[in-house]
């Protein structure tokens, strides 16, 4: 339950924005020390953060907000929640495959290490 909970509470953390805010800060800083991570650690965390993003395009759809706050009949209400729905499953799908591995590459570089 505390993984589901950590990589909900992630998600604010793969904004666009949230992302610019922490480079700019980490520039002003003058940090630039590059993160100790592999170019196919780098690949995979860019996917997760691509279906993260296609998750978050499913939670903003604006045909889907457009037609809850304009009153639209619940049959067309229906329709768009779950194609909004089936775009946020595939964006998680999407992400916890390259989660997973993530997850067991790290696992195979701390067992060579």
């Amino acid at each position: 339950m505390r993984k589901i909970f950590r990589y909900c509470s992630s998600l604010g953390s793969y904004c666009p924005y949230t992302i610019f805010a922490k480079k700019a800060i980490r520039f002003a800083r003058g940090d630039y020390a590059k993160e100790d991570i592999t170019d196919r650690e780098r690949y995979l965390l860019g996917h997760v953060k691509s279906g993260l993003g296609i998750a978050l395009i499913g939670v903003f759809c604006p045909i889907f907000w457009l037609s809850l706050f304009s009153g639209a009949k619940a049959e067309t209400l229906y329709f768009n929640a779950a194609h909004s729905g089936i775009v946020i499953l595939i964006g998680c799908i999407y992400s916890i495959k390259y989660y997973w591995d993530l997850v067991k590459e790290r696992n195979r570089i701390n067992m060579m290490g």
